[in-house]
């Protein structure tokens, strides 16, 4: 079933956190109606109702004269977008997004926690596919530019949740590269418990957490070499679980 979106309810909780009538005193000088945070407005809007291009989105804002009122002017071409999506510094959706995570943050702590577990951090990733554009820094094989974004989600019951530490890399760097779980599992005031799936079986850092006091589930491949003192199974529907044995390798630090 198609879900029918109110664009124009859309567009004003955006309003709510880009302030189009402001102009950056640096990147808006001279610049006489497509300025920097109304910019931003338009290519957001543009993304949330899956615009195919740039022309057709400016096509689109020709005839919806409420988003013209929204903005200030009645129309704009694609190649003008084009050179101002350019020069947006990145910086400001960088302030947005930490503006829009403290407010989030701040209503999930009042959220019931799961009973008898507490807070729940989910570690998975995904890779992002690029243009030809990105094939000299991010290319992975034959028609395959790709990015892979490592995520920590914040679970706080079955109801709510939000992204918390991100890491992004070329989708070749691993699940579980040191490097990226480093940034993702850190001790945490909330004391929460890492779950991941069979992408991360790095042994050697189970033991790290264990002797730091980070708690994880981690679900392991059957042909693992890991030593199972108990298991347990609370639901017939559900998958076994067990306490193990971790060895570090000889030689590891």
């Amino acid at each position: 079933m198609n879900q029918i979106i109110n664009f124009k309810t859309v567009a004003g909780q955006l309003l709510n956190w880009i302030p189009v009538d402001k102009r950056h005193p640096v990147h808006d000088h001279r610049v006489p109606k497509l300025t920097t945070y109304r910019t931003l407005f338009l290519f957001l809007f543009a993304l949330l109702q899956n615009q195919p291009s740039l022309s057709e989105f400016s096509a689109y804002f020709r005839k919806a004269k409420w988003l013209q009122q929204i903005v200030g002017f009645s129309s704009i071409s694609d190649s003008a977008l084009n050179r101002r999506l350019q020069r947006i510094p990145l910086f400001l959706l960088q302030d947005i997004y930490t503006d829009l995570m403290e407010v989030l943050i701040q209503c999930q702590l009042k959220q019931d926690r799961f009973p008898d577990i507490g807070a729940l951090r989910v570690i998975d990733s995904t890779q992002l596919s690029l243009t030809a554009h990105g094939e000299h820094w991010a290319f992975i094989q034959k028609g395959q530019v790709k990015v892979k974004l490592h995520l920590g989600l914040h679970v706080y019951n079955e109801q709510n949740a939000h992204p918390g530490r991100a890491v992004f890399s070329t989708a070749g760097v691993a699940d579980h590269d040191p490097e990226v779980l480093d940034r993702l599992l850190q001790p945490d005031r909330e004391n929460p418990t890492y779950v991941m799936d069979r992408g991360y079986p790095g042994y050697n850092q189970f033991c790290e957490w264990d002797q730091a006091g980070i708690r994880f589930a981690v679900r392991i491949k059957q042909n693992n070499r890991l030593t199972v003192t108990q298991y347990t199974c609370t639901k017939p529907d559900m998958s076994r679980y067990g306490k193990i044995t971790l060895h570090k390798k000889i030689g590891s630090p």
